[in-house]
């Protein structure tokens, strides 16, 4: 039986996904606790590269990015514009790290 709960996309009964981007180090890895299980699934990914591969396999399911501006050598900027193209709907949010 279907509820109301769980949002129905384009991939069926699945839930819109969140994609976290961040390094090794997990910094925003924490905030998936933040993120309603109910409405969301989240996906936490640890380099642009992984990021990307999420995309081109679920480009329908993701609604929100969120990446950190340090996390790898191609850092947010080239992250966003080539995901932009792939998800022109979702909603970006690009951290930064606090201090010098």
């Amino acid at each position: 039986m279907k509820t109301d709960k769980q949002p129905k996309t384009e991939a069926g009964d699945r839930k819109p996904l969140v994609l976290v981007v961040d390094d090794p180090y997990r910094a925003l890895r924490s905030l998936a606790r933040l993120i309603s299980p109910d409405r969301f699934e989240t996906i936490w990914v640890p380099d642009e590269q992984q990021g990307l591969k999420v995309l081109k396999e679920a480009s329908n399911r993701v609604r929100v990015v969120v990446i950190d501006l340090k996390s790898s050598a191609m850092g947010a900027g080239g992250f966003f514009h080539q995901s932009r193209n792939q998800i022109p709907d979702a909603a970006f949010l690009i951290t930064s790290p606090l201090g010098p």
